[in-house]
């Protein structure tokens, strides 16, 4: 009993400490809160009051200095309503060049954003089609993105310059080949104020200038005295398209080309796969173009005369071109031709054309070299009386002072030989094709194989739209057939069954003329008296036969599955030829040939009408071989109308 007396007492006396310490707590919290709610508080609140005000008051301030701006702006634009019109454009140019999703960032972007803080005035130049204009624009939005308060505009007209500019607005400016494309259209006495007014607002620091020049309006002699004279162009930053440090790499023309083709419907598809780019088909833009992986890395890796970003966007959204395949790339465009003609026309009024046309023509018919110490005045004179009828003297020193002019636009000059030479293959082509109108036994004594099998067509030739070509007229086959044969002779001697496939597979032999493959034959003849062999295999052997071309261009065709109608002319030629041939080796060679055409014609279904015409022909020609085994040959294989074919003919 005691114990639990003595525990409830030490139970009580700590119920009442805790309701003491509770007590003592309530007290100071009663006073803290009261000092909190009569002295901090009121402190707080008119801490914060007053920031309030001050914010508010700053706001008020930057509000109306916002105001006064826009209205300073909105003053100064309908003051100034063109570079408003002109910011517009350029917006909308800037937005398309987005939207399009076809460009490519390369090199030389990455390296004006680099370096464009340190300098003024900027050059991006490069030939016709680099990608001048596109990269400009492209830098254009960079740098309105990293400096709003600049107005980025694009102008072509050197003459809108001083009316956009004012002291009080910063510019970015892309000049866009003001200077002219092609022929100058700057003059010292209307133009070289704006440059002077441009210099002023350059000096302030309030405008950033971006020329986009051709490389041959730049080297022109004009525009180099220009360069050299004005302060604008002290110190100046240069962008050469051209140059090795920014031309496109190889990656950068691979996604630039898939870009292009993605946006018009044309599909990359893998080397195995049958691409349709030459089908009649795809001239319909919702047909899906197929390219196989071949193809476009061929069209990647060609160098174009015409720059790889606008041939890209010429190819894919004109499927005219489309069609041509990579012959597009490879080949002189219609816009070339065109301009070489129109120079060749031009020549017959104008001297300086005739001048320039004429020097075109001397390098071409000199294995592509003109020297400035070594000139041929009677070949000048010739090739004048070709084009425009004239017997007159021309001196060594107007065909150069021409080739200088068109050095950077046709021609390029080595300083350490003293040769002029074509910049580009295709301009060497384009002269070759005007100057054929001209003398077209001359041209075809000199054009190339490539070129033969690629642009030369026969008269009944169906052309593509767009497509480059030289018609050559049945009178001038025997010249064609000739040349064929020298190219034979020089290059293909050892590898005869090479200059085969390549020249039955060019559009030479797409749709075979029999007056041209009679010219092919008379002109191979010779061809046999060497020690020239091919390889021809029936019945599971293979035997090497004297060549002939006439009988290895059957003997291709009948494997490659050519038309029977075809096939039957190549047949009948060989034929006449060895109604006449002395040769016994000839004669033997050609007779095999004959029947393994024949006997591979028996293996296919459906052949038989060359069936009839092969036989007919080894009766004619009197060859003898096993008929009998040949049948039963066809009976086994269950070639039923192989068979009726030749049991008609017993």
């Amino acid at each position: 009993m005691l114990i639990h007396v003595s525990r409830n007492e030490e139970l009580k006396n700590k119920v009442t400490e805790i309701q003491r310490q509770l007590k003592t707590q309530s007290k100071h919290l009663r006073k803290t809160v009261e000092k909190a709610v009569t002295v901090k508080l009121p402190k707080v609140l008119k801490k914060s009051v007053t920031s309030i005000d001050d914010r508010l008051g700053l706001m008020e301030k930057s509000t109306k200095e916002t105001n006064l701006l826009v209205k300073r702006i909105e003053t100064k634009q309908a003051e100034n309503p063109k570079k408003l019109r002109f910011l517009d454009h350029t917006r909308k140019e800037i937005d398309q060049h987005i939207k399009e999703k076809t460009f490519v960032e390369t090199r030389a972007i990455k390296t004006f954003m680099t370096i464009h803080s340190d300098k003024e005035v900027f050059l991006i130049t490069g030939s016709a089609g680099k990608g001048k204009s596109r990269n400009g624009l492209d830098i254009l939005r960079q740098l309105g993105e990293k400096y709003p308060t600049y107005d980025v505009v694009k102008v072509s007209n050197f003459h809108t310059v001083d009316k956009i500019l004012n002291k009080d607005s910063r510019t970015i400016l892309l000049l866009e080949d003001v200077f002219g494309k092609t022929n100058c259209r700057y003059s010292e006495d209307n133009d070289r104020h704006v440059l002077d007014i441009l210099q002023a607002y350059i000096n302030s620091g309030n405008v950033k200038v971006i020329f986009t020049i051709r490389s041959v309006v730049k080297k022109s002699l004009q525009y180099l005295h220009l360069f050299s004279s004005h302060r604008i162009f002290k110190g100046f930053e240069e962008i050469n398209l051209n140059s090795s440090q920014f031309k496109m790499t190889k990656m950068e023309k691979e996604r630039l080309l898939e870009n292009y083709c993605s946006k018009n419907n044309i599909k990359i598809v893998h080397v195995g796969e049958n691409e349709n780019c030459y089908e009649e088909t795809v001239l319909d833009k919702n047909v899906t173009v197929k390219i196989n992986e071949a193809t476009f890395t061929n069209i990647v890796n060609t160098d174009t005369y015409l720059g790889f970003p606008e041939s890209c966007y010429m190819f894919t959204s004109n499927r005219a071109l489309t069609r041509l395949g990579i012959q597009f790339f490879k080949h002189p465009t219609r816009f070339l031709n065109q301009e070489i003609d129109n120079l060749r026309r031009s020549g017959e009024s104008n001297m300086k054309d005739r001048t320039c046309y004429i020097t075109l023509v001397y390098i071409l018919l000199s294995s592509n070299t003109l020297g400035k110490t070594v000139f041929d005045c009677d070949k000048a004179a010739s090739i004048l009386r070709s084009c425009y009828n004239r017997d007159s003297f021309i001196i060594n020193s107007e065909i150069i002072g021409a080739a200088d002019e068109m050095t950077g636009s046709y021609l390029t000059y080595n300083t350490e030989t003293s040769v002029f030479q074509f910049q580009h293959q295709t301009i060497f082509e384009s002269v070759m094709l005007s100057y054929y109108n001209v003398d077209p036994n001359l041209v075809l004594t000199m054009i190339d194989f490539e070129m033969l099998r690629e642009v030369v067509k026969l008269s009944n030739y169906l052309a593509k739209e767009e497509e480059i070509k030289m018609i050559i007229p049945k009178q001038f086959y025997g010249n064609l057939a000739k040349r064929l044969f020298q190219i034979f002779h020089f290059q293909f001697r050892h590898m005869p069954s090479n200059f085969i496939k390549v020249l039955c597979d060019s559009d030479l032999m797409t749709q075979i003329d029999a007056d041209f493959i009679t010219q092919l034959g008379e002109h191979f003849i010779e061809a046999s008296n060497h020690d020239i062999s091919t390889i021809i295999t029936y019945e599971g052997k293979s035997e090497e036969v004297v060549f002939c071309l006439l009988a290895a261009v059957l003997w291709f065709g009948t494997i490659k599955d050519w038309k029977t109608e075809d096939i039957k002319v190549i047949l009948h030629s060989l034929k006449i030829t060895l109604l006449s041939e002395t040769r016994s080796n000839v004669n033997n060679a050609c007779k095999r040939t004959i029947v393994a055409a024949f006997l591979y014609s028996c293996d296919k279904k459906n052949a038989n009408d060359i069936i009839e015409f092969f036989l007919q022909t080894i009766d004619e020609l009197e060859i003898s071989f096993d008929i009998n085994r040949c049948f039963q040959d066809v009976v086994d294989r269950q070639n039923q109308r192989a068979a009726s074919c030749i049991l008609q003919h017993f």
